[in-house]
């Protein structure tokens, strides 16, 4: 009977992961400790690192600020070590003197897009799919584990509609080669909103 019922388990997990699959369920925890987040100007990077440090975000662009060793408290109790690590900037000018190196030494991305600006700014849009293809190309090169590679599309909040936003989103690159890579672990969000951001990040982690 035991031996029934444990193999009863195991074909429901089975049945569950292919549903899961099947539905397009793509969001898993991440795992690791050292941390970057990378994208574009006035995403909010540096807000999201200032959540997790549980710090006052003061509006300012950034260039390259280092960050010390810190632990993230979830609302279950756990808490998260983050490793010492370095905030760059959302210019142009940053992404080829810091991003393969940072996506090599890392074990969890966080890529910040502005999906307000996404979405009525052709330029910014290209600009975004153009580093989303540069992290995910090394992503696949380095064969680190893709469930580590999230996306936050920030300042949903400035959409006219944050559902329609998406579907809009999801239309704009349905037909680009990398449509799956992108939507995987992918968190529309308002990084002003604590108890959004607070959702999002344990979700996250």
């Amino acid at each position: 009977m035991l031996i029934y019922i444990k193999w009863g388990w195991v074909l429901i997990s089975i049945l569950i992961g292919f549903l899961a699959s099947m539905l397009g369920w793509r969001y898993r925890k991440v795992k690791g400790k050292r941390l970057v987040v990378l994208g574009m100007k006035e995403a909010g990077k540096t807000r999201f690192y200032r959540f997790l440090q549980n710090k006052p975000y003061v509006e300012e662009e950034t260039e390259v600020d280092n960050y010390e060793e810190f632990y993230y408290n979830k609302n279950n109790g756990e808490t998260v070590l983050i490793k010492k690590g370095i905030d760059i900037g959302g210019s142009e000018d940053y992404v080829k003197p810091y991003y393969e190196r940072m996506i090599a030494e890392n074990d969890i991305l966080i890529y910040c897009f502005d999906i307000s600006r996404y979405l009525i700014d052709t330029a910014y849009m290209k600009q975004v799919n153009y580093r989303f293809e540069f992290i995910s190309r090394k992503y696949k090169e380095l064969e680190k584990d893709k469930y580590n590679f999230v996306k936050l599309a920030t300042h949903i909040d400035k959409t006219p509609n944050p559902k329609e936003a998406v579907k809009k989103f999801d239309s704009m690159i349905e037909k680009k080669e990398y449509k799956t890579d992108f939507k995987r672990n992918l968190f529309p969000v308002d990084v002003t909103n604590k108890q959004e951001m607070q959702k999002i990040v344990d979700k996250i982690f």
